[in-house]
């Protein structure tokens, strides 16, 4: 006999994988994935399980950009910006002027 530990949900209950319908081994029918099952009405399908799960999708970490930039001289050098809107470039310029080369100055005008 299996026993179902009682506890009170604000629903629909996060879950960090999709949720699907299954039963217990009882007939119980839950709705959840991973270790957060909840007991649900008979008679729930997929079109209402929303009602009482949901899948809690992780914020989106803002990505590393790179772009291929062309050097005066026909050189290609790759800008890298940083979520924190940290720059670098790959060219020499870069490095001489202190972080601050013409490729940095361009892509900042131009996120203005």
């Amino acid at each position: 006999m299996m026993h179902h530990t009682e506890v009170i949900y604000n629903f629909p209950v996060k879950v960090h994988l999709a949720p699907t319908l299954d039963r217990y081994r009882d007939g119980t029918l839950v709705a959840g994935s991973g270790d957060t099952w909840v007991i649900v009405p008979e008679g729930t399908t997929f079109a209402d399980i929303g009602k009482w799960v949901a899948r809690d999708k992780p914020e989106q970490k803002p990505r590393i950009q790179t772009k291929q930039i062309a050097g005066s001289k026909g050189n290609v050098y790759t800008l890298t910006v940083y979520p924190d809107e940290r720059m670098i470039c790959s060219c020499p310029g870069f490095k001489y002027r202190g972080g601050n080369c013409k490729h940095v100055k361009a892509e900042r005008k131009s996120r203005q």
